[in-house]
């Protein structure tokens, strides 16, 4: 059985009609592990308290973790300008990219980003997301590549 690509307009679809709201980490981990919106909003229940609440970074990246490990893919560390322990600008270490510079650099495979209270999936060097017609300009504050094993 083939498996189908899932995109960002049909998940978003789907979330809206079933009454959530700002599950972009959900649209996120379905994109990353080709799994359609309601398996992967099943599987993000205990990092959100009810369907019109977000997440943290903190709290869904071991949910990541576990689903693609099951799928067999994980998540490699590519960048961060943001040093989580001291909550502090990293800028002489790494260069600052915005999501569509970074889009336009790591142009083949699959990066979850995490920006300002956001998180984004870039797939080929596309961005899955609201924003990608028109991308803010967020700062990348954390990079991941997901790896096939």
């Amino acid at each position: 059985m083939r498996k189908k690509r899932q995109t960002y307009e049909k998940l978003r679809n789907e979330g809206i009609k079933q009454g959530h709201d700002k599950f972009c980490a959900v649209i996120a981990l379905s994109v990353m592990a080709d799994i359609g919106f309601n398996r992967a909003a099943k599987l993000m229940e205990p990092s959100r308290k009810n369907k019109k609440s977000g997440s943290c970074p903190d709290i869904y990246m071991p949910i990541y973790q576990k689903t693609l490990s099951l799928r067999n893919k994980k998540l490699s560390y590519v960048l961060g300008s943001f040093d989580r322990i001291s909550r502090q600008f990293a800028t002489k270490k790494f260069a600052r990219y915005t999501t569509k510079k970074f889009a336009q650099k790591f142009d083949k495979g699959t990066y979850l980003l995490h920006t300002a209270r956001h998180t984004l999936v870039i797939r080929d060097g596309m961005i899955e997301d609201w924003n990608k017609e028109l991308p803010r300009g967020q700062v990348v504050q954390e990079a991941y590549k997901v790896i096939n094993l």
